[in-house]
């Protein structure tokens, strides 16, 4: 993968955060209990940078802000520990940004599908009243 780039304030707080660090080198333990990044070892990698996020509820990102916050702290993950192939960095970056986009339509969908259920509830109870 390229050299590590400047990282945002953000990012920068975490990767000065001991218990950040130690959470990523136990998750990269796991990851590479094969010998290897791979595809197949996209989702762990993707949820262990929403976890981080997750964890440091004292920092409050748009969300807008959100994606480039967790693709920059994959990239970060992947650059600093040297995780993947570059034979393997394309298909890889793909699926990360894959990952983040399916990350991001989580709370869309949810918040949809409640708007639409509770439609429907009040629609129902008009339609029970006459």
């Amino acid at each position: 993968m390229s050299s590590i780039k400047p990282l945002s304030t953000f990012v920068q707080a975490l990767v000065d955060d001991p218990s950040f660090v130690e959470s990523i080198e136990d998750n990269i333990k796991n990851i590479m209990e094969d010998g290897k990044v791979t595809v197949a070892d996209m989702p762990e990698i993707i949820e262990m940078a929403t976890n981080c996020y997750n964890n440091l509820s004292k920092v409050h990102l748009t969300y807008e802000e959100l994606p480039d916050v967790l693709i920059e702290i994959i990239n970060y993950i992947l650059d600093k520990y040297e995780l993947v192939p570059e034979e393997e960095e394309e298909e890889i970056m793909k699926m990360v940004n894959m990952g983040v986009k399916l990350i991001m339509l989580t709370p869309k969908v949810k918040k949809c599908c409640i708007s639409v259920w509770n439609k429907m509830s009040c629609k129902g109870k008009k339609q029970k009243k006459k």
